[in-house]
């Protein structure tokens, strides 16, 4: 075997025997923690006072009581503050140690002696019990008050600190606010009665508290506050004052603010009738100040013009709707009443004595209508002189009607021009008067529903017709299929040149 191969085998045996030695020394630690959890339980310590207020030449005396939970006898030692003598009575169980059977429990009474240089004033001490077999401790908090030479406990005085906290210090009056007032006893007074008021400058707060203070204790006392909704604004100090029997301490104070607030609130009442409506709306200011608001109720162009308000109202449009708008200021809890009214009764009447006026145009209208169109054909020395005019006919109904009688006036500064009229009806008599002019009729004997006549003629000056000409309306007659007779005339027709 080589040399290299020596070293590598016995660098692998001192490393297993390494990895050995670690595992041990592990588990070793792990016992050396658990143990004390493991005992932990074992026995219990509990304490009484016997004498804790003593001046420093005396000794505090406590009963201490021990139990064993073991099922072997044990011995427990006892200890304190170094700085202080502990003796014990009987004197064997604390310089030997008291035993205990096993599942037992016994007591003694330990007292401490404190040292020559002590303050007066109260001192936390430790009373340590140790299991003598495990080094288990156990160890209780005692309380030695050290009285002052010549002065006995009534000759404190009670001392208290105040401090508080208001959240928030800008009150919504709608809301509620907290106030905690924490107190300080700095001293070893039992005070069985703190009283706690909590006022303000304005006298708008009042409230009162009486709790217990122990010696050297520390509490928070919370106050829950809810104003009226209706307080005014205000800036305000809040003060805790906090006094004992005849004693008053120096109190705390915050500053708060009342913040202003409106709240416009508004109970509609509506009443419908037949095509109309009427709201009434009580408006309350159920904030804390003087408030400004414009009240809007939606609306359009067409339904304001059927609305009627009081008081008067303005139409507003916003972000392309319209409302009517009441401008409203109001003191904190003064309420207003407003009232809008949509009445379309107006419109429905309108509406019916149109239908009814359509339905009687219908029903009296002339079914056979006439137009009369005339147009200039000759011009001689800057004046009229010859004309063309024409009469259409038409039946507008389905309705067929009979015996249907034309007559037209030609005025007597113009004469009829006779001609074979061509694609036109003839005229059925022609009369002609020196004054009246010439009068011209055609018979129709039937016109069909919806059929078309037309009648063309002629007429020329008897001289030439400077400036406007008015041709009179032409009439017609006719019987209906029912056998009414109706008489219609068409429109005048004027020329000018």
């Amino acid at each position: 075997m080589e040399h290299g191969d020596l070293f590598n085998l016995s660098s692998g045996f001192a490393l297993k025997r390494v990895q050995t030695m670690n595992r041990k020394t592990l588990l070793i630690a792990i016992m050396i923690f658990l143990i004390p959890i493991a005992f932990a339980g074992d026995f219990h310590v509990s304490v009484e006072s016997i004498n804790d207020r003593i001046y420093k030449n005396e000794s505090a005396s406590f009963n201490v009581t021990v139990e064993n939970h073991l099922d072997t006898e044990q011995t427990f030692k006892f200890s304190s503050d170094v700085l202080w003598d502990l003796m014990s009575n009987p004197l064997s169980d604390y310089f030997s140690g008291m035993v205990i059977p096993a599942q037992s429990s016994d007591s003694t009474i330990l007292q401490l002696i404190p040292p020559n240089r002590i303050s007066a004033g109260p001192k936390k001490l430790p009373i340590i019990v140790t299991m003598q077999s495990t080094g288990t401790t156990d160890s209780e908090d005692v309380t030695v008050y050290i009285k002052s030479t010549g002065l006995e406990m009534q000759d404190y005085l009670p001392f208290v600190i105040t401090t508080m906290l208001v959240d928030p210090i800008k009150i919504d009056p709608r809301g509620k606010f907290t106030v905690k007032v924490n107190l300080k006893n700095t001293n070893i007074l039992d005070l069985e009665e703190v009283t706690i008021d909590l006022t303000t400058n304005s006298g708008l707060i009042h409230k009162k508290r009486i709790v217990p203070l122990g010696p050297l204790e520390e509490r928070t006392e919370t106050f829950v506050i809810t104003l009226s909704p209706v307080t005014d604004p205000r800036n305000d100090v809040l003060i805790a004052t906090v006094s004992t029997g005849d004693i008053v301490f120096s109190p705390d104070k915050e500053n708060i603010e009342i913040v202003s607030y409106s709240a416009f609130v508004d109970t509609p009442i509506t009443q419908k009738e037949f095509l109309k409506t009427k709201t009434k709306v009580v408006i309350l200011n159920d904030g804390n100040t003087q408030g400004s608001e414009l009240y809007k109720i939606p609306t359009n162009w067409f339904r304001s013009l059927f609305t009627i308000t009081e008081p008067k109202t303005k139409l507003l449009t916003e972000e392309g709707n319209d409302y009517l708008v009441w401008e409203l200021v109001l003191e904190p809890s003064q309420k207003i009443e407003v009232s809008y009214t949509e009445n379309f009764r107006s419109l429905f009447a309108l509406s019916i004595i149109l239908i009814v006026i359509v339905v009687l145009y219908f029903l009296t209208r002339s079914s056979v209508i006439i137009k009369k169109k005339a147009e200039v054909l000759e011009i001689q020395e800057g004046g009229i002189s010859k004309i063309k005019i024409t009469l259409n006919i038409k039946n507008r109904t389905k309705s067929k009607n009979e015996n249907i009688r034309v007559i037209e006036k030609i005025p007597n500064i113009a004469n009829l021009v006779k001609e074979d009229y061509l694609g036109t009806l003839k005229p059925t008599k022609v009369m002609t008067h020196d004054v009246k002019g010439t009068l011209l009729k055609w018979n129709i004997d039937l016109l069909e529903g919806f059929e078309e006549r037309m009648i063309t003629y002629k007429i020329k000056s008897k001289l030439s017709i400077l400036g406007a000409l008015r041709l009179s309306p032409a009439v017609i007659k006719f019987k209906s299929a029912k056998g009414r007779i109706f008489i219609s005339h068409s429109n005048s027709s004027t020329l000018n040149i």
